[in-house]
């Protein structure tokens, strides 16, 4: 073999080595409870699921989507208003896993934040729908009488584990509808959360003997925290709290509702953490 068949020969040897590093850096791993989303010429192509698979020319990978069945722990809810006019934020916890193959093109290249932001505004509209249902007024044979779980948070009493029902069946139906799968029964109402400087001035009115002055900052403490109470509301809650605190009082601090402020034998006592 003479000089210039040898060098033919490596340079041949050095195209296909290089071709076969092209070819071999196409092959692709996607790990187990991901999926690969795979551009042609800059535009979708297709989503890969696990296992190897190739890139073919002028295909590249953009994003990977976590699909593996994930635990919500605290997703909050806020600018909710309840039968009554409160302002309340609700916090859910639930489990999903996320399908691909049922989101638009759009929602393939969301990162946490965009998915966090899609569940809160599904789950928001569900929750008012599902609030302003609550609020239909029922025939009462006093009509001085005052549902107070119904006019304040319908999440409180008779009517909350329906609400949880309602809110988990609708979600399951609107979330699979952008690729998020709702676990059934997972869902879980974890917390009622008021504005603070409506709490505050709900605690400094216990501890006020209900003078005027503090009646009238609890007003317009409530109306600015952004309530929609109307005034006869306004004044059914400044009763129900004056006249019969045990009732109103589960609506604003029992159970899991923060600040956790707890009146037992006229003492006043402030679980802060």
């Amino acid at each position: 073999m003479n000089f210039m068949d040898a060098l033919s020969l490596l340079a041949l040897l050095t195209i296909a080595g290089l071709a076969l590093l092209v070819v071999v850096r196409r092959f692709r791993t996607v790990e187990e409870g991901h999926v690969a989303v795979v551009h042609f010429l800059d535009r979708f192509s297709r989503t890969v699921g696990p296992g190897f698979y190739i890139l073919w020319p002028f295909e590249e990978e953009i994003a990977r989507v976590n699909v593996r069945r994930r635990e919500v722990t605290s997703l909050e809810i806020s600018g909710l208003f309840t039968p009554g006019g409160l302002p309340l934020s609700v916090q859910l916890a639930y489990q999903i896993r996320l399908v691909p193959q049922q989101m638009d093109r759009d929602e393939l290249y969301y990162d946490e934040q965009a998915r966090d932001a899609q569940q809160i505004r599904i789950f928001k509209q569900i929750l008012q729908e599902l609030i302003t249902d609550a609020s239909k007024p029922t025939p009462q044979n006093d009509k001085n009488q005052v549902d107070f779980g119904l006019l304040f948070s319908p999440f409180m009493g008779t009517q909350a584990r329906e609400i949880r029902n309602q809110l988990e069946q609708r979600a399951i139906g609107d979330l699979i509808a952008h690729g998020i799968e709702l676990m059934a029964r997972t869902l879980i109402i974890s917390r009622l959360r008021i504005p603070e400087p409506l709490s505050t001035a709900y605690t400094e009115l216990l501890t006020s003997n209900f003078s005027s002055a503090a009646r009238y900052q609890f007003i317009d403490r409530v109306r600015s925290a952004g309530g929609t109470m109307t005034d006869s509301g306004l004044v059914q809650l400044l009763n129900a709290i004056q006249e019969n605190p045990g009732n109103i009082h589960s609506i604003f601090s029992t159970g899991s509702v923060q600040p956790d402020v707890r009146v037992q034998d006229d003492n006043l006592s402030i679980r802060t953490g």
